[in-house]
């Protein structure tokens, strides 16, 4: 076994399940909480408040949430990815439809 490979397995986190993805507590948003942040991502198996179908919050999905777009880090997955576009085209509509009404409404 090399130094490096060595090395890097040492930097692990201890307890981590085989297959999780290391978190970057630098990139996480400040957890003002008792509870300690995560210190690995694992797939979450969770079922759609809106359809009831069961999906899976995957670790990499969870690391894109909770470090590139600085979600809360009590923030779990709750609908599918299906009603998530749902929402997100029902909410597009309304702001066009908005829009337009107030368009309407400077004209007269």
């Amino acid at each position: 076994m090399t130094r490096q490979h060595k090395k890097k397995k040492d930097t692990l986190p201890k307890g981590m399940p085989e297959g999780a993805i290391v978190a970057d507590l630098s990139k996480q948003v400040p957890n003002n909480s008792y509870d300690p942040p995560p210190l690995w991502y694992v797939d979450k198996d969770f079922v759609c408040i809106e359809c009831g179908e069961r999906e899976t919050w995957t670790a990499a999905q969870q690391k894109w949430y909770y470090e590139e777009v600085k979600g809360t880090l009590y923030a779990i997955a709750r609908r599918c990815h299906s009603c998530r576009i749902k929402i997100r085209r029902a909410k597009s509509i309304q702001r066009e439809q908005m829009a337009a009404s107030k368009k309407a409404d400077r004209k007269h």
